[in-house]
């Protein structure tokens, strides 16, 4: 049935499973760069210090801008990582925590940029934890990065159920939105 004669439309077709009840001022909740921030906080918030001013990283040839870089507050026990060319553990300056949009997947120049910064980054004794823009804050995703990938990179676990809801509340609370 045509209602309005001046749009071309047809009826009876079904919209995509995501615009159902969808409303303007509700957001999906999303890992996404400014995101990740909250999540950071909320389970690396009381041991560490998170720096995420995009400054440049001293000490590099190259300009690296990392989005966040988190060290310890407690210095007198620094994050411990395994050396795999030493066999052994050396202490590292942080752990540097990274978005990758999806030029980071695509563009020959992203992927090779990226792969000089690995390395560069690996010379300055940091560890980088690269986020994919596909990951959504799910529990065994935050498990996996704060618990399994920390304790590669640092020596500590930071996962707790409690820190999760709290980093989902937080996001949801800044996206306006709901968990699905």
């Amino acid at each position: 049935i045509k209602n309005n004669p001046e749009k071309k439309y047809v009826d009876g077709i079904k919209p995509p499973w995501w615009k159902y009840n969808w409303d303007k001022e509700i957001k999906w909740v999303e890992l996404t760069e400014p995101s990740l921030k909250y999540a950071l906080y909320a389970f690396l918030g009381d041991d560490c210090n998170i720096n995420g001013d995009r400054k440049k990283l001293k000490g590099s040839d190259y300009t690296i801008f990392p989005d966040y870089v988190v060290t310890l507050k407690d210095t007198k026990k620094p994050f411990t990582a395994w050396n795999k060319k030493e066999r052994k553990t050396e202490q590292i300056n942080g752990v540097i925590f990274e978005y990758d949009g999806d030029k980071h997947y695509y563009s020959m120049l992203k992927i090779e940029s990226d792969n000089i910064k690995m390395k560069e980054i690996a010379k300055l004794k940091y560890r980088r934890i690269r986020i994919p823009f596909y990951y959504q804050l799910t529990k065994s995703i935050a498990k996996f990065i704060f618990d399994d990938l920390m304790f590669h990179f640092a020596g500590k676990k930071y996962f707790d159920e409690n820190k999760y809801y709290e980093a989902i509340k937080k996001i949801s609370k800044k996206n306006k939105g709901f968990i699905i």
